[in-house]
């Protein structure tokens, strides 16, 4: 407007006379604001095309509006997990053999291979530690039991402890600390996909499908078991799939998609509709695995198992995503080498 302040006046001057004659044909003078009036009308006169503002068109303006609201998309948050309770798994394992071997006893002192004791220890949390192996800086992404995290909590110096320990144990020189708690259900970004870390080897899709609400009508049709027509089907499978691949490459990649596509279409219906069913479980981060045999997949598509020890040291790190509780604000934070 400061660079064109005649244009900016004849304006000005043109929505007072409309106001004006909106009040006098019996409407009350400010029921609409300059900003929602632009919305009403185009930025040029339709009749002598003469321009009013750059660029401008209400009816296309609207319609992008239309379409962007027509979108049921929110913002999602997980809480991260940080596990409590018994320090070992319940389960006591004789020493006499059979699905695992106890390792743990049952008191100090007390053989486990003569008395037997427990097969593994419960696990609070991950940390990430710096460590020196072989003259080589390294990170290492580790579990943090429980019976150490509970002593952690009065205790300063027992997580550094317990890393120098580890680190020990695998002929490494520790350093130091680098993040003391990376609990379950962080969210993180990887070579540019969004994944909840679920495990000391498994992650899980963290970015939701954002869909009209036709394609959302389509989805509740298969959950209430009501059939959906071959156009219908292909419709909503090529929304899906193009969101995986769009947004979430990671996941696209260990589905395989493109080496079963054309078994979609042939596929009978009750088969197009679990196909369906499980590439939206699986894409909002409900299920860590699918079964996609019906169409030609695997049985355990799309399981990831990323090394995240090899990820911060080698892969170019991970970006650690703190969230707000609503979703809407967020601090990042990158770690690698």
């Amino acid at each position: 407007m400061y660079e064109n302040p005649i244009g900016y006046t004849k304006v000005m001057r043109d929505f007072v006379k409309n106001e004006s004659e909106h009040v006098r044909k019996g409407g009350a003078p400010g029921t609409a604001s300059f900003v929602i009036a632009s919305f009403m009308s185009s930025g040029f006169d339709e009749e002598t095309g003469e321009l009013f503002r750059d660029d401008w068109t209400a009816e296309r303006e609207c319609a992008k509006l239309r379409k962007y609201f027509d979108y049921r998309q929110c913002f999602i948050s997980r809480m991260p997990e940080e596990t409590a309770g018994a320090f070992w798994t319940e389960t006591i394992y004789s020493p006499r053999g059979g699905k695992k071997t106890p390792a743990i006893p049952l008191k100090k002192g007390l053989d486990p291979m003569k008395y037997g004791g427990y097969s593994g220890t419960e696990f609070a949390y991950f940390f990430i530690y710096r460590a020196r192996k072989k003259g080589k800086e390294c990170l290492e992404f580790a579990p943090m039991p429980v019976h150490v995290a509970s002593k952690a909590a009065f205790e300063d110096r027992a997580a550094e402890a317990y890393a120098r320990s580890l680190a020990e144990d695998n002929d490494m020189e520790f350093i130091e600390i680098v993040r003391p708690k990376v609990y379950k259900y962080q969210l993180i970004e990887m070579d540019g996909s969004r994944l909840y870390l679920t495990g000391i080897k498994e992650a899980r899709n963290a970015t939701q499908y954002a869909v009209s609400a036709q394609e959302a009508t389509l989805a509740s049709r298969l959950y209430a078991d009501r059939p959906l027509s071959g156009d219908e089907a292909d419709g909503l499978f090529r929304k899906l799939t193009g969101s995986l691949a769009r947004y979430s490459p990671r996941l696209f990649e260990l589905l395989k998609v493109d080496q079963w596509r054309e078994g979609f279409s042939s596929c009978d219906a009750e088969g197009r509709a679990a196909v369906l069913k499980a590439l939206m479980e699986i894409g909002n981060g409900k299920r860590n695995m699918v079964d996609l045999t019906a169409v030609g997949g695997m049985k355990f598509a799309g399981n990831m198992q990323p090394t995240y020890s090899k990820q911060l040291t080698k892969d170019g790190g991970i970006t650690f995503i703190d969230q707000s509780i609503t979703g809407m604000f967020e601090r990042r934070t990158h770690i690698g080498l």
